[in-house]
């Protein structure tokens, strides 16, 4: 029973990511298109948890579905993602946006011992 709850926790939580990422990247498309000028795009690093194989993928295909982030490259032996992200000035928001409703469930159903 309480994976079914932490499941459903963290579908919520996808669902609302990719609604709030959507309709900012829709903005951002916006500004775009009326001829404000375009944020810099970049490459970054963000380190996961301990995390099984199922949870590093888990993790890598929410972080790619929500718009404005993709995840390029994974790390396994260091716990590093590198991302393109559409607006890198957003960086730390981004992250702990990720850290904070991401993680917790998915360590819960997939962690390690670190």
């Amino acid at each position: 029973m309480k994976t079914v709850s932490i499941s459903l926790i963290l579908m919520f939580r996808f669902v609302w990511g990719v609604l709030t990422s959507g309709l900012q990247t829709l903005f951002f498309i916006l500004e775009y298109a009326l001829g404000k000028e375009v944020p810099p795009a970049g490459i970054v690093e963000m380190r996961f948890p301990p995390l099984r194989l199922e949870g590093i993928t888990l993790l890598a295909w929410m972080i790619s579905l929500t718009p404005g982030t993709t995840v390029l490259h994974v790390n396994q032996e260091e716990r590093i993602f590198r991302l393109h992200m559409l607006d890198v000035r957003s960086l730390e928001k981004t992250q702990k946006s990720i850290q904070h409703h991401f993680f917790p469930s998915v360590i819960a159903l997939f962690g390690l011992e670190p």
